[in-house]
């Protein structure tokens, strides 16, 4: 087992100061993000996650291709997808990105979300009832999945927690967007500013590689750097923000629509040196391997001379939850759909490496049952060990 102090001084601080020598200004960035509060240290420490997990193991668990960054922050609005009659695109709420997808035990990723739930949590709120409610759903969708029945991957929007159903009615306006886009994009070309920087030595090969990739109705306009980024997650990996058009015949309310994204250096997941071994070795043949996210048209990744990169659509909504507002129900409701979220994900995981869904689903179900109380435990000590590690770390940077 890892203490909070072998963690710190063995595995953090020779990072921090890793990175400092190497990129004062990034290390300074780092530093600061990880110091601004406890949520915040969780959220860009991935790899002691993964390092605690690996030594609080479940025996005999299923294996999936596990999300790995799960903090409830990640879970946000979304508008990405096609645009319906009214001309709107429609929000949605999920997992922004899959930057640190990485196979692992099935019960790593709700232990992640849990931990992260506590350590912002009301007092009035309780964890261990939040967590109940995503082993619920969790166990709910793999039982139907195990019965063939995929309809249980539809999101019932009268489910929804209150305050997730106003944010979305906020980000669904259509004044936002266009405020949003203004921002970004001038005419047929991105807006360059303090935010969206030329970039002309990476300009030329990354819009051949990319528009390669691009679906047949996507165009490239411009391309342009990416200078800044408030996300811990992805701190250090270099970024480009990218303008499309959209040419769609058969749908015409999607037809000459102007989509906005972002490439970004993807490195491998954090999770990778906890668990460089893993029992799906043999069906995961590419390291260039995701999931993908749905209706997103420009979601892919590629490989350049330099490394891998991913991209994805960027849109105005991208809000999370904020959690002081919610009442118990509200509470109870969102873990429900964070417990679905996660289903979802693993069985689209489990979907594309070619198992056999029903059998697997119908294995993860039982152990969610059987071991969901010791899931809630384990979060509840990841997050006195995450307290302490956090209080070591403000003294000793």
């Amino acid at each position: 087992m890892i203490s909070a102090l072998a963690t710190v001084e063995g595995l953090l601080l020779p990072r921090m100061l890793s990175l400092e020598q190497s990129d004062p200004t990034l290390g300074k960035q780092q530093r600061q993000l990880l110091r601004s509060s406890l949520s915040q240290f969780q959220l860009g420490t991935l790899a002691l996650h993964a390092t605690w997990m690996a030594s609080h193991p479940i025996a005999k668990t299923e294996w999936v291709l596990a999300l790995g960054e799960t903090h409830h922050q990640q879970f946000r609005t979304q508008a990405v997808g096609p645009r319906n009659r009214q001309g709107i695109v429609p929000v949605s709420y999920g997992l922004l990105a899959n930057h640190d997808a990485h196979p692992a035990p099935w019960y790593w990723d709700v232990v992640r979300l849990l931990t992260s739930v506590q350590l912002c949590l009301p007092k009035r709120l309780s964890m261990k009832i939040i967590g109940q409610a995503v082993l619920s759903d969790y166990i709910r969708v793999m039982r139907a999945l195990a019965h063939d029945d995929d309809q249980v991957e539809r999101i019932d929007y009268l489910s929804l927690p209150e305050e997730l159903k106003k944010q979305i009615d906020v980000d669904a306006q259509a004044k936002k967007q266009r405020t949003w886009e203004t921002r970004l994009v001038r005419g047929k070309r991105l807006r360059l500013g303090k935010i969206v920087v030329a970039d002309k030595a990476n300009k030329t090969p990354l819009t051949a590689l990319f528009c390669d990739l691009l679906p047949k109705n996507m165009k490239l306009l411009d391309l342009a750097c990416c200078p800044q980024t408030d996300d811990t997650t992805t701190l250090g990996q270099r970024r480009w923000w990218i303008l499309c058009h959209e040419i769609n015949t058969v749908n015409p309310l999607n037809h000459n629509r102007i989509r906005i994204g972002q490439i970004v250096e993807r490195r491998s997941s954090q999770l990778a040196h906890a668990l460089p071994f893993h029992p799906l070795s043999n069906v995961i043949k590419a390291p260039t391997f995701i999931t993908h996210l749905g209706h997103d048209p420009i979601h892919n990744s590629f490989a350049t001379a330099s490394g891998l990169l991913m991209s994805q659509s960027i849109c105005h909504a991208r809000q999370a939850v904020d959690l002081s507002l919610l009442d118990e129900g509200d509470a109870i409701r969102l873990g429900r759909l964070w417990g679905q979220l996660i289903a979802m994900h693993h069985a689209h995981g489990l979907r594309t490496l070619g198992c056999d869904l029903p059998q697997v689903a119908d294995r993860l179900a039982n152990q969610a049952q059987i071991h969901g109380h010791l899931v809630i435990s384990l979060a509840n000590e990841q997050f006195r060990w995450y307290d302490q590690t956090y209080r070591l770390y403000l003294t000793k940077s």
